[in-house]
């Protein structure tokens, strides 16, 4: 609660520092002519432009919790891919795993928090929050030919990690 406070109290210093910083690098990106100089004060004075709508900083305010968690998640796959990029992990393999699991319930506990909606889609969770729509894709999701087919998806791949895992 406490940083959710924290971010809506200064929502429009985050956005105009996100602003800034996203308008920055899109400009030195496309290679605009003009010095560094030039480009970063266009940046700042279209992100004090942006701030001056509240119905755009209140809409970018409401974005924060999202990229936040698009930030952790980018940051648990690129953690995923260096540790299976990388061969010499012999006395590092348990730390990677450990660490490999506990970004995933970081992200899960993050989702959760953040995003009460998400709530509804527990399995014993009441639907009554839910539109028919998503009720139904919540009843799809946990009926028992998922749970079926999930169950075969897994033990076919187990079955052909065995089949062509090398002596």
């Amino acid at each position: 609660m406490i940083i959710q406070s924290f971010f809506t109290s200064y929502a429009a210093l985050w956005v105009f520092i996100l602003v800034t910083i996203l308008t920055y690098a899109a400009l030195v990106t496309i290679k605009l002519p003009g010095s560094k100089f030039i480009l970063a004060l266009t940046s700042v004075l279209f992100s004090i432009l942006l701030v001056s709508s509240t119905s755009i900083t209140n809409y970018l305010a409401n974005l924060f919790p999202f990229l936040f968690l698009i930030l952790i998640i980018t940051f648990t796959i690129s953690l995923i891919l260096v540790f299976l990029v990388t061969k010499d992990l012999d006395f590092k393999k348990i730390m990677a795993i450990t660490g490999f699991i506990l970004a995933i319930i970081f992200c899960i506990f993050l989702a959760f928090s953040h995003f009460s909606g998400l709530n509804s889609f527990l399995p014993n969770s009441s639907s009554s929050n839910l539109n028919p729509a998503m009720s139904q894709v919540k009843d799809f999701v946990y009926s028992q030919d998922v749970r079926e087919s999930i169950l075969f998806i897994i033990l076919a791949g187990v079955v052909f990690f065995f089949l062509i895992k090398k002596k």
